[in-house]
């Protein structure tokens, strides 16, 4: 151990004068290597001229795309729906009197050629009558407190009350009740006499259905309404 020692302080006495030289080399080195760096900085950063010309748009090769014309210019060429461009149909009712104010959707009969009313809202028959067009319109919709009340105050409605309906584009239609009627599904000739508040005749009316009574389907509680002109 004490001879290992003593070799190691020789050394550091052999090494001792030779330390400004090799700070001197270093310190060179460091110094070149930062000059370096700051020349290839300064060859990066070329001055632009302050203007710059472009070349004649009439050169310009077919592929270079042209510039697009300012926001507020492009939203003139947007397209906006055109009341009337399509058939209009009921995507909201509400009967003010009795509590009824829900959306409509469309819907078509399923596999057995049932119309199921959905759970949240009214159903509009896609395949009934149109808006302003003769035929019947028929929306149905459930009569029950659970999930949502859709028709649970259709049962209510009386002769003369009035009906809204509104359609895609917003415009608003009235309708007055002219019959309320109650068809047992058990009875004789009842799927006829559905039938005929479904298909209705020429005139143009609207249709409504819904179970009866609460939270049952026994019958069906109906409401024929004509437009208010």
């Amino acid at each position: 151990m004490f001879s290992f020692l003593l070799r190691r302080s020789q050394l550091n006495r052999s090494i001792r004068p030779q330390l400004p030289i090799l700070v001197f080399v270093v310190t060179v080195v460091a110094v070149g290597l930062v000059l370096g760096v700051l020349r290839v900085n300064a060859q990066r950063h070329v001055e632009l001229p302050a203007t710059l010309s472009l070349p004649d748009s009439s050169n310009r090769p077919d592929f270079v795309p042209t510039r697009l014309p300012d926001l507020d210019q492009m939203l003139e060429f947007i397209p906006t729906p055109t009341p009337g461009a399509e058939p209009r149909r009921p995507v909201y009712i509400e009967i003010p009197e009795r509590g009824v104010d829900v959306e409509v959707v469309h819907i078509i009969p399923n596999e057995e050629g049932l119309l199921v009313p959905p759970d949240y809202t009214a159903g509009y028959w896609y395949d009934s009558a149109v808006l302003e067009e003769d035929g019947t319109v028929l929306i149905v919709g459930h009569n029950r407190e659970y999930p949502a009340l859709v028709f649970r105050g259709l049962v209510d409605v009386e002769r003369g009350d009035a009906i809204l309906l509104t359609d895609q584009y917003g415009d608003e239609y009235t309708y007055k009740v002219a019959e309320v009627e109650i068809v047992e599904l058990g009875e004789a000739g009842a799927a006829d006499r559905l039938m005929a508040y479904v298909e209705g005749d020429d005139s143009m009316r609207l249709t409504l259905m819904t179970c009866h009574p609460l939270d049952e389907c026994s019958a069906r509680f109906i409401v024929v309404a004509f437009p208010v002109e």
